[in-house]
């Protein structure tokens, strides 16, 4: 009997530690779902083929690496998982119907992009039916959190704009790091879906080079349980995919020169007068500062 409950203790101590092992990770793709109807009867099509077709990238249609795609149910339902962040043409077809194509379909992160398609019977002469002008649904009803969604492809080109700082101060209620208020350690800052955070302080280790970014996502309320140990807000950053061509950004500042921009150190008496007061024991009355002046009184 003390055999077997030392061998059922140590099963269950063995599995608390592979599961401690387990890394809660923040989610990194979305998802896209919608209908597929017959365009004249809006009778449900059943067994009707979606797919991916092409990536917009820096404005320019790009071929997938992966093949996404999905297949309708009984109700004309279908619905594609695990989608990389990004711009999207999304190609829908059936026997015995054309096909149609939507362009421009924006996918995020942890959310679900709805798309329906209505599809012409072959009986009707017409082509393929290519959509441009796609419109995301205006309510999100999925989303029960404070977000917002930044794809740096659309404001790595904004003024002012260079660095993960840059990118939260866009944000009313951020300022400097904090959230609504919020103290620096009370934030979560995902990548890759894994925290970057520093254990012993509770702060960013490190600021992720924006270029390498797909997308940012800013919570401020209302994040669900899969951000732990966040008090104030949630930054969960994607990271880019490589494309099939090379990309090369070059970034240059500039400012208008300061009082004592040039010339030697600001901290040298030759060129900072009032530094006498600290270089020397004694304090000096400037009458003419092209002239030597006279002592005002001594420490």
């Amino acid at each position: 009997m003390l055999k077997k409950t030392s061998s059922s203790f140590t099963l269950f101590l063995t599995i608390l530690l592979l599961l401690a092992q387990v890394e809660i990770r923040a989610g990194e793709t979305g998802k896209i779902a919608g209908k597929i109807v017959d365009k004249a009867t809006r009778e449900t099509l059943i067994g009707a083929n979606v797919l991916i077709v092409s990536r917009i990238i820096n404005g320019s249609e790009e071929p997938i690496k992966n093949i996404y795609g999905a297949a309708t149910d009984v109700e004309g339902d279908y619905f594609i998982l695990n989608i990389p962040p990004g711009t999207y043409n999304l190609k829908a077809s059936y026997i015995g119907y054309s096909e149609a194509i939507i362009t421009d379909i924006t996918v995020d992160v942890d959310k679900t992009t709805r798309v329906n398609f209505a599809l012409n019977s072959e009986a009707i002469q017409s082509d393929e039916v290519i959509i441009t002008a796609y419109s995301p649904q205006k309510v999100e009803k999925d989303i029960t959190a404070t977000k917002q969604v930044y794809n740096i492809a659309d404001i790595q080109n904004i003024a002012g704009v260079a660095s993960l700082s840059d990118i939260l101060e866009l944000q009313a209620d951020v300022i400097d790091d904090h959230f609504r208020g919020g103290r620096v350690g009370e934030s979560v800052y995902m990548i890759g879906g894994g925290s970057i955070v520093n254990p012993l302080n509770n702060k960013r280790a490190f600021s992720p080079i924006v270029t390498g970014l797909q997308q940012v996502e800013v919570y401020t309320s209302g994040f669900s349980a899969e951000y732990g140990n966040a008090q104030s807000g949630v930054v969960n950053m994607v990271a880019k995919e490589g494309g099939e061509k090379w990309e090369t950004r070059f970034e240059s500042s500039t400012t208008l020169p300061y009082y004592k921009s040039f010339g030697g150190s600001v901290y040298s008496p030759s060129n900072l007068d009032f530094y006498n007061i600290l270089y020397d024991t004694k304090a000096w009355l400037q009458e003419n500062p092209t002239q030597p002046g006279r002592a005002l009184f001594d420490l």
